[in-house]
């Protein structure tokens, strides 16, 4: 015997017949020859066949990576089945396994709400799979249910999916519902045939009323429980109408009374109507008379629509016409073009081989001509060797003369020259430290002018507006920016580049607007920003507007410079029209501050400033702006106001626009209105005048240094040129000598080469041969190229053939789309106003028949009323005089009560239809209550046998562990009040004491445990369940009620009738009884001690 652990077979201990592997379930049908117990089914040596099991019965579980196990098998008995094991070994999976696998809610279970919960940890898939016997009459069918969990990607708890099968065929939950419900009448939500670990203790709490309805449920197949459920609703039903009958009887006194009290005006109104009734005639003929007036419209529109009809279908004949050469032309185009393109294509080769030809003629004539230019230069480069010979030898001749000529120095006084040596060094000397002095002077010097040129320049922007604005750009970068500098920097670069380009640069564009107005200041810094306030424009300069952004670029300025190409004037206030003042719009913001030419258009441009505009916050508002922006008045697209800023979006994808409505907030840094700072202005010029002071004493300083340096270098120059005369006049003789020896050696060393380019015949001969070679070869390329030329002009004439052609027929083709569009546009000209009429005519058609509805509903015609019209007036205006002279009689009757006509048709109506209700009413009470009647004696006296039946068999079961229990039905003080019948279980665990109710807060646990368990065995007899699990329900108890409880359970599993059960349970007492209805199932999970033990012998009924 063996079974499957994990994907891996497992061998069984053939002494224990349970499982020795890591999980699993060991099984050990356990006999006792000396029990005189009935056998219920007759075993096969450890198993039974399948016809032992009853319908529906579970004959096998099989799980994979479900909660602890990887994977088990689990095979029951047809009878009891206790699942034995420690706690957390995972005896209550097999509950939850098969409460999930049959399609049971995971309420049910008490435990974990989300389907991944049961999926093994780090799994992501588990399968369960129950069958079940298919029927009770012989035979081996069974139904094999099987459900797939599925966690989904990311482990969401909330997204786990379950897949069905039945007998190996896809399913759904629907279709498992019918299966276990429908067909083996399987309860899971019952806890009498149904009851988890975890709802052991909801069975004893549940209300008396709750009790009974579970009950009826477990018993007669659910058949009491839903006459019971009947009788419940209908009584509430026939409830509910008693109600709305009196309610409706009292209505009808109160109508009769009503009624009464209105009788005295009734006779006034009665008159006054008969007035207003001649008058509402004649109101009649009012909406007959204006149908007779659209349906003379129409016909006159209909007319209009045949014409224009008529003339469409000529327009379109025309087209149909027009398209036909069109189409010809078009076929023959593509025929003339593909020739065209390969005589093309003929021409390219052509030209490509003419080309080759013409490279490799030229090729050899070059180097023809290289040949002979050599051989040239080697007859004229003999020639001039031999004349260079003769000069050379003729030179080293003459140098060789003057060289012996040199005359000896006689007077060779070196003392002079060391002194004079010496004169010049202590001069030098002597100046080198002042040009020490000189260079930290000037290093000195040159910051303190440089800090002088910057605090000057700096007192220039405090002085100017400009150098405001861009103090104000500077605060407003948060110092990251120093606009001082980049105005400083990009002005040099434009001198630098010259040209006048320095006229063509304009900006910072805060610097270039001139505002004088505070409210239009705010409303054009919050259009434009501190990034466009900050740029610069160019005047139509590419070259200066690179350099600047390069400029930007490497100092990591986040600026930006446009180069504006478009020299024509703007136009201020261009789209301002005069219906926007009604609308309180003053002006465009274009129109607010005056700027050059180049930087209007930039913002025009850029920044829409012709598009937006500014108002006043007491006329416009939101909506009265938004009813602006709809009547499409120009295209101003944004208004500011003193409150809020409206602007028009407009859709990327289709012309629909959106209004937005921001809150006009102040701005956080006012750039136009920039002011002075005076302490700042202070500072400057008290740091100016100290800098100047102190560049006028290093001047001072460097002035005196420089002019003793100058005294000293003056000295030493005429002490140097002292030495240098004396040293020349003493070497003067050797310098000479060395100066004519090298002349020789060089004029020598040319002398041989010269010798050496006179014999140039061999190098000659061989260009002579090499030249005559290439003439031949010249020659041949020159007949090649000749008959390429030839064949390229063939090509090229006939691609021209084919040009002339193809373009003839674009021609031809141009001409006659230009007729087809002119007909097009005639077509759609016709087609239009033939829409127009058409849509003219429906709507006269919808006129003229909305006229006659309209007449039909206000004065349907009759033979009695189109009489009456012939006495009537023909004409509208006479029509409404006649209706007023009726209306005036009619007012003339005075009443104290207007409504009273209507007060009393009103009641006189309601009279009616409360009498026709009653009257349909009083049968449906009568009825119904005779329905009751007769659903309460199928019902009651059916629950009092059964219960009777329960309360014996629970007293034979309470008598048999030694207490006494009773089972009682309870009557509400109203016999008819069904939702109030309650089931009591009265129980006595002790002698001397009264029965009590079975209730969670009198029993201890234990015992509503036993009580529980055998009202359970109580219906054993009466359930059409299947199966029935019970989950650890002797945890409570003591052990000689453990033994009883299990005894009763023996007994009442070898009974026929009994369905099969579990009994879920940690530990069973030493000594219990068993026979073989009883299978007991071990559970194993882990490591498990005491392998080797004789388990057989271990589980051998007790003997005291």
């Amino acid at each position: 015997m063996n079974r499957i652990v994990n994907g891996h077979r497992e061998n069984v201990d053939p002494q224990t017949k349970m499982t020795t592997g890591k999980e699993g379930v060991g099984k050990k049908r356990i006999g006792a020859s000396a029990m005189a117990t009935q056998k219920k089914h007759q075993r096969r040596g450890e198993t039974h066949d399948l016809s032992d099991y009853s319908a529906g019965s579970i004959t096998k579980v099989v799980l994979s990576n479900f909660m602890t196990y990887s994977s088990v098998s689990l095979t029951p008995g047809p009878d009891l089945n206790v699942l034995i094991g420690p706690n957390g070994t995972g005896k209550s999976s097999f509950v939850c396994a098969i409460a999930l696998g049959l399609n049971g809610k995971t309420e049910l279970l008490g435990r974990a709400k989300e389907l991944s919960e049961f999926v093994k940890r780090g799994e992501t898939k588990a399968v369960i799979e129950i069958t079940l016997k298919r029927n009770s009459v012989g035979g081996d069918e069974v139904d094999v249910v099987k459900r797939t969990l599925t966690k989904a990607k990311g482990g969401t708890k909330a997204h786990t999916s379950s897949a069905w099968h039945i007998n190996g065929h896809p399913a759904n939950s629907s279709d498992v519902d019918a299966l276990v419900k429908g067909k083996h009448h399987v309860e899971l939500g019952n806890l009498t045939n149904f009851l988890p670990q975890d709802k052991v203790a909801s069975f004893a709490g549940l209300s008396e009323m709750d009790k009974l309805l579970t009950t009826e449920q477990t018993v007669n197949n659910g058949e009491l429980w839903k006459l019971h459920e009947e009788l419940i609703d209908k009584k509430e039903n026939i409830r509910n109408d008693e109600r709305r009958l009196g309610r409706l009887q009292d209505d009808l006194e109160q109508s009769e009374r009503s009624l009464n009290t209105l009788s005295a005006d009734k006779e006034k109104v009665e008159k006054q109507q008969e007035f207003q009734t001649k008058a509402n005639e004649y109101k009649m003929k009012i909406p007959w008379i204006r149908v007779e007036k659209k349906k003379f419209e129409f016909s006159k529109i209909k007319e209009e629509y045949d014409a224009s009809k008529e003339r469409l279908r000529g327009c379109l004949a025309e087209q149909e016409i027009a398209a036909k050469p069109v189409q010809e032309l078009e076929v023959l185009e593509h025929k003339m073009g593909k020739e065209y393109g390969a005589k093309r294509k003929a021409t390219m080769d052509a030209e490509i081989k003419e080309r080759t030809a013409l490279t490799k003629l030229k090729g050899l004539g070059t180097t023809h001509d290289d040949k002979v230019g050599k051989l040239n230069s080697a007859t004229r480069k003999e020639k001039d060797a031999e004349k260079s010979v003769a000069r050379l030898k003729n030179e080293i001749r003459d140098y060789t003369q003057k060289m012996s000529e040199i005359p000896e120095v006689t007077d060779m006084n070196f003392d002079l020259l060391r002194n004079l040596k010496k004169k010049h060094e202590d001069v030098r000397k002597k100046r080198i430290p002042f040009d020490v002095q000189i260079d930290q002077a000037n290093a000195k010097l040159r910051p303190a002018e440089e800090r002088v040129r910057n605090l000057e320049s700096r007192q220039l922007d405090l002085d100017s507006v400009r150098g405001k604005k861009l103090k104000a750009l500077t605060q407003a970068h948060r110092g990251r920016i120093d606009m001082t500098i980049v105005d400083r920097e990009v002005r040099d670069l434009a001198k630098r580049l010259g040209g006048n380009k320095e006229k063509k640069l304009k900006g910072p564009i805060l610097c270039e607007i001139e505002c004088n107005n505070q409210n239009n200041q705010m409303f054009l810094q919050k259009h434009l920003g501190l990034a466009i306030l900050s740029s610069y424009v160019i005047d139509s300069d590419q070259e200066l507007m690179g350099a600047i952004n390069n400029l930007f670029k490497q100092r990591r300025w986040h600026l930006n410079c446009n180069n504006q190409t478009d020299t024509s004037a703007h136009e201020r206030g261009v789209n301002f029209k005069n219906e926007y003042k009604a609308y309180g719009i003053s002006a465009t913001l274009d129109s607010t501050f005056t700027a050059p030419n180049c930087v209007m258009k930039t913002l025009v441009a850029l920044n829409g400033v012709d598009r937006a505009a500014i108002a006043d916050s007491k006329v416009l508002d939101a909506m009265k702006c938004q009813e602006m922006f709809n009547a499409k008045l120009g295209k101003i697209g944004q208004v500011y106001t003193n409150k809020n800023v409206f602007l028009e979006v407009k859709s990327r994808y289709n012309s629909k626009s959106m209004f937005e409505t921001e809150e006009m907030r102040p701005n956080k840094t006012t750039l136009f209105g920039a002011q002075i700072d005076r302490a700042d202005m202070e500072n400057v010029k008290r740091d100016l005048a100290l800098a100047n002071s102190q560049v006028k004493e290093l001047r001072q300083s460097l002035d005196d240094i420089d002019r003793q340096s100058k005294a000293l270098k003056m000295q030493e120059s005429e002490a140097y040129n002292a030495y240098q005369q004396e040293k020349a006049r003493l070497n003067k003789p050797k310098s000479d000598r060395q100066k004519y020896e090298s002349r020789i050696r060089s004029l020598k060393a040319s002398l041989e080469l010269q010798e050496a380019n006179t014999n140039q015949s061999a190098f000659r001969e061989q260009l002579k041969k090499s030249i005559t070679t290439l003439a031949m070869q010249r020659a041949q390329q020159a007949q090649t190229y000749i008959a390429a030329l030839d064949a390229l002009f063939a090509t090229r004439k006939e691609q021209d053939l084919a040009e002339l052609k193809y373009t003839d027929t674009k021609i031809r083709l141009m001409h006659y789309k230009n007729i087809q569009a002119q007909v097009e546009d005639d077509v759609r000209e016709v087609s239009d106003a033939h829409d127009e009429i058409t849509e003219k005519k429906q709507r006269s058609a919808r006129q003229y028949k909305e006229a006659r509805e309209q007449a039909k509903a206000e004065a349907p015609l009759t033979d009695e009323l189109l009489k009456k019209f012939e006495d009537m007036p023909d004409t509208e205006d006479e029509l409404l005089r006649e209706i007023d002279h009726w209306e005036g009689k009619a007012r003339a009757v005075v009443c104290n009560n207007p409504t009273a006509m209507l007060q009393y048709k009103k009641y006189e109506a309601e009279r009616k239809d409360l009498k026709e209700k009653i009257a349909a009413l009083a049968p449906t009470v009568k009825g119904g209550q005779e329905v009751i009647e007769g659903l309460k004696k199928k019902w009651l006296p059916q629950l009092e046998n059964v219960l009777n039946d329960i309360s014996k068999a629970f007293q034979e079961n309470c008598r048999a562990v030694g207490i006494a229990g009773e089972v009682k039905i309870r009557e509400p003080e109203e016999p008819d009040e069904f939702s109030q019948y309650a089931l009591d279980i009265y129980v006595k665990f002790r002698s001397g004491e009264e029965l009590h109710a079975l209730d969670k807060n009198r029993q201890s646990g234990g015992e509503r445990a036993v009580a529980t368990m055998l009202y359970l065995i109580s219906l054993q007899n009466l359930t059409k369940c299947p199966f029935r699990v019970v989950d650890e329900i002797n945890q409570g108890m003591d052990p000689k009620n453990e033994r009883k409880v299990f005894k009763q359970m023996v007994d009442s599993a070898s009974k026929p009738t009994t369905p099969q059960c579990f009994l879920l349970t940690p530990k069973l007492l030493n000594g219990l009884e068993y026979n073989d209805n009883v299978t007991v199932l071990c559970i194993f999970n882990g490591y498990r001690p005491g392998a080797g033990l004789n388990l057989q012998r271990e589980l051998q009924p007790y003997t005291p």
